[in-house]
């Protein structure tokens, strides 16, 4: 394929992402700050991000774990990007929590409003880690129901901030083989920059 054969010169990506930021495009990212919220993820799940991750977006893509926000200390997070701007800024939350507006909302807001103010054409990605409900409920066959409702709910709530949220269960991406091409394909459709 052309696409395995040629690569982007590198001056040209800043304009690329900026272009086809809305779309579905998987441009490479050289940098990715991931950001969790109200969450501290498991190892486990830390390296299945980083796995899908680097499926979706180049192998040599290098992921920051920025310092995760507390719940309750959201306006940090209008702050806490330092440096220069990546080109993929991502957000962490858990599937085990219910989204509220004042608190996970509020994170969401501001995130668009980084997004309003980026320069760099950064993209943007939610990320919904579904390993700790999954690890409290995922073995009773009786609540399948209520897991999807659950990721309807944090979808529906993400949507509704400007954003696509990507809902995995990053505890069980396997290690050793290559990340399946659907799991990337559903990150690639969340990619997007925010809604205007």
């Amino acid at each position: 394929r052309a696409s395995e054969q040629l690569a982007a010169p590198e001056s040209l990506l800043p304009y690329a992402r900026r272009t086809l930021g809305a779309s579905d495009a998987a441009l490479p990212a050289s940098t990715a700050r991931l950001t969790s919220f109200a969450y501290q993820p498991t190892a486990a799940s830390e390296q299945g991000v980083q796995r899908v991750l680097r499926a979706a977006f180049g192998a040599e893509t290098r992921i920051e774990f920025a310092p995760a926000v507390a719940y309750g200390d959201e306006e940090r997070f209008s702050t806490s990007a330092s440096g220069a701007a990546s080109d993929l800024e991502i957000l962490l939350f858990s599937l085990a929590a219910t989204p509220e507006v004042e608190n996970h909302g509020r994170i969401l807001q501001l995130a668009h409003e980084r997004w309003l103010r980026s320069r760099a054409g950064s993209r943007w990605l939610v990320l919904v880690d579904e390993a700790p409900f999954l690890a409290r409920f995922g073995g009773d066959a009786t609540i399948a129901t209520q897991i999807e409702q659950r990721r309807s709910a944090w979808r529906d709530f993400v949507h509704a901030h400007g954003f696509e949220a990507c809902t995995l269960d990053f505890g069980s991406i396997p290690t050793g083989n290559e990340v399946p091409q659907a799991t990337v394909d559903q990150v690639h459709r969340s990619c997007r920059r925010a809604s205007a």
